[in-house]
C-alpha cells in the first residue's frame, strides 16, 4: 500500500511501515529507579541492537532460595544483574555467585567421586535459582523478545519498538487518567499522539503486552482503558489470559471437563461480560496457554573436565520455562505482512497460523506411564479450542511432539452482537475478527496520514475525489477470484469514502470498507 503526494512540485511516494510495539517489564528489580513513564520512549530493536537494548535495561533480580550447599535449613540471598542474554545461562550464573564459584574451583582437586558430589550440589542450588519465579519471568521475557526479533526480517518496511514498563505501572497510569482525561495519559501520548501528531509519524499496527489478564476488577478496568486507546489509534493489543480467568490455578486444569460458557455466565463475571460486549473490545486479543521458551539443560556426559549443569525436572512442569504465547502470535502477524504485504494470513496450519521451532520438553504423561514431549502448558483439543474461540480467546494448539503448534483461530475479545437481520449479524462477526481489525486499521493509518499530508488539496469535492481515486486501487469486488484474500494489492471487497467540511476550515474523512475475505 502507498500513496503519492505533491511536495514543492515533486511527487513523493509514501509507504507506511508495519510497526509492532512491545510493552514489557524488561528490568525486573532494577538497582536504580527508572525514569518516569512520561519520559520513557519506545525504543527500536532488531537482531543487531538486541544486546544493546538488554544492556541498557540492566535486568536484575533479587530473591532468596533454600541453601542446598549446607544442611542447616538456611536461605541463600541471590542478586543478579544481566548484561547480555548469555548471562541467563546456568554456567554464567554459577560463576557470579561466590559460594558456587568457589565450589566449582575445587571441582578438579579431587577425583571423579568428588566431582560428582560437587556437581550434584551445584545442580540442586542452580535449579532452585533458575526456577525462581522472578528469574523465570525475566528470562522468559528476554528470550521471547529475542526469538521475535531474530525470527523477523526487520527493515524500513517492518519494525519493532519496545517500551520498558510493568503491568502495575500501566494499570496505575490508566487509572490516574480514567474518565474525561483518558486521552491525556502518557500511554495515550506514546501510542496515539506521537504517532499521528507529526509529519512522518509511523503508527503502530499492533501492540504486544507481555502481561497476563483475568476477570478481576483491576484487569477489567485496565483492559477497558486499553481498548479505548486501541480504538482511537486503530491498533489491537495482544496479551495473554491467566488461568485465574477460569478460576484455575494452572492451565493443566483446562483439560478437565469444564463448561466454559457456564463459568462466564456466573454473576462473578458481570464486568467481564460487559467488557466483551463493548464495541472497543475488538481491539483486545488474549492468547493461551503458555508456551515453552527454552529446552531443559541436560548434562552431556557423566563427568566432564568442566562442570555441565543438569536441570532438575521437578514435577515435570514447574521447572519448565514458560512464556507468553502472544509473542508467537505477533511473530505470525509480522510474517504475514512480510510475505503477503497484508497482516491477515495469521491462523490455520496451512494459512499462516503455524508456529515452528518450539523446543519440546519431556514431561510425565498425564495418564498412564511414560513421558511425552510438549511445547504448550496443556494440550488443547480442537473442540476445546472452538469453545475458547467462542469465549473470545485465541488458543495455541500443539500438533504432535515435534515442536509444531498452531493458532487455529484469530479472534478478539469482542462478543459480536446478534441482530434480527442476518446480514447485520454477519457483519458484526466479521468486524470482530482480528484479521478485520488489522486490515481496517492498516487502511485507517493511511487515511490519517493522507489527511495530514493532502489537507491543502482544495475544497471538499477535490479532497473526496483524491481519496476515491486512491482507494479504488485496493478494491477487488470479486473475492472469489484466483488468489482470493491474498491476491494483493487489492485487499478490500468494497470501500466508500466521504469527506465533510469542518467549521473553521479543514475536512473530516469517513471511511467504510469490507475486507476481501
Amino acid at each position: 500500500m502507498h500513496y503519492e503526494v505533491d511536495v514543492n512540485g515533486a511527487t513523493r511516494r509514501v509507504e507506511l511501515p508495519f510497526v509492532l510495539g512491545v510493552m514489557a517489564d524488561l528490568s525486573g528489580q532494577p538497582d536504580q529507579q527508572l525514569e518516569p513513564l512520561d519520559a520513557r520512549e519506545f525504543v527500536p530493536v532488531d537482531a543487531d541492537t538486541f544486546d544493546t537494548l538488554l544492556a541498557a535495561a540492566r535486568p536484575r533480580v533479587m530473591f532468596q532460595v533454600p541453601n542446598h550447599l549446607v544442611d542447616d535449613g538456611s536461605d541463600s540471598s541471590i542478586e543478579l544483574t544481566f548484561g547480555c542474554l548469555d548471562d541467563f545461562a546456568p554456567g554464567r550464573v554459577a560463576h557470579r555467585i561466590t559460594a558456587l564459584h568457589h565450589l566449582l574451583e575445587r571441582r578438579s582437586n579431587g577425583g571423579e567421586a568428588a566431582a560428582r558430589q560437587i556437581d550434584a550440589l551445584v545442580d540442586k542450588q542452580l535449579s532452585a535459582i533458575v526456577h525462581h519465579p522472578s528469574f523465570q519471568r525475566l528470562e522468559a521475557t528476554w528470550r521471547s523478545l529475542h526469538r521475535l526479533v531474530t525470527q523477523t526480517e526487520i527493515d524500513d518496511d517492518l519494525k519493532i519498538a519496545v517500551l520498558n514498563v510493568t503491568k502495575l505501572e500501566v494499570g496505575k497510569t490508566l487509572k490516574r487518567y480514567k474518565g474525561a482525561g483518558w486521552d491525556r495519559s502518557p500511554i495515550f501520548k506514546r501510542i496515539h499522539d506521537e504517532r499521528y501528531g507529526a509529519a512522518g509519524g509511523e503508527p503502530f499496527a499492533c501492540l504486544l503486552l507481555d502481561y497476563e489478564f483475568d476477570h478481576g476488577p483491576a484487569d477489567v478496568e485496565m483492559l477497558t482503558q486499553l481498548s479505548k486507546i486501541g480504538a482511537a489509534a486503530s491498533v489491537p493489543f495482544l496479551g495473554a489470559a491467566a488461568p485465574r480467568l477460569f478460576s484455575l490455578d494452572s492451565w493443566l486444569e483446562l483439560s478437565q471437563p469444564i463448561y466454559l460458557a457456564k463459568i462466564f455466565a456466573s454473576p462473578e463475571y458481570a464486568a467481564w461480560r460487559s467488557l466483551r460486549e463493548a464495541e472497543d473490545a475488538r481491539y483486545l486479543v488474549l492468547t493461551l496457554p503458555r508456551c515453552v521458551v527454552r529446552s531443559r539443560y541436560e548434562r552431556r556426559s557423566s563427568v566432564a573436565d568442566e562442570y555441565d549443569f543438569h536441570e532438575d525436572a521437578g514435577d515435570g512442569h514447574a521447572g519448565i520455562l514458560w512464556g507468553n504465547a502472544a509473542y508467537l502470535f505477533a511473530e505470525n502477524i509480522l510474517r504475514s505482512f512480510r510475505i503477503h504485504g497484508w497482516p491477515t494470513r495469521i491462523n490455520g496450519l496451512q494459512t499462516g497460523g503455524a508456529v515452528e521451532g518450539l523446543p519440546p520438553v519431556s514431561v510425565p504423561r498425564p495418564t498412564g506411564p511414560g513421558h511425552t514431549m510438549v511445547v504448550t502448558e496443556t494440550m488443547v483439543p480442537d473442540r476445546r479450542e472452538g469453545e475458547l474461540a467462542q469465549c473470545g480467546l485465541t488458543a495455541l494448539v500443539a500438533r504432535g511432539e515435534s515442536g509444531l503448534a498452531e493458532f487455529v483461530s484469530a479472534v478478539t475479545l469482542s462478543k459480536p452482537m446478534q441482530h434480527l437481520d442476518s446480514d447485520a449479524t454477519a457483519n458484526a462477526i466479521l468486524a470482530s475478527r482480528l484479521a478485520s481489525v488489522l486490515s481496517i486499521g492498516r487502511v485507517a493509518h493511511y487515511i490519517r496520514a493522507m489527511a495530514r499530508d493532502v489537507s491543502s488539496l482544495g475544497d471538499r469535492a477535490t479532497v473526496q475525489a483524491w481519496f476515491e481515486k486512491w482507494i479504488a486501487d485496493y478494491v477487488d469486488p470479486s473475492p472469489a477470484s484466483p488468489g482470493g484474500l491474498f491476491a494483493l494489492p487489492r485487499p478490500l471487497a468494497a470501500a466508500e469514502v466521504t469527506v465533510e467540511d469542518v467549521d473553521g476550515g479543514g475536512h473530516t474523512v469517513k471511511f467504510f470498507c469490507r475486507p476481501n475475505f
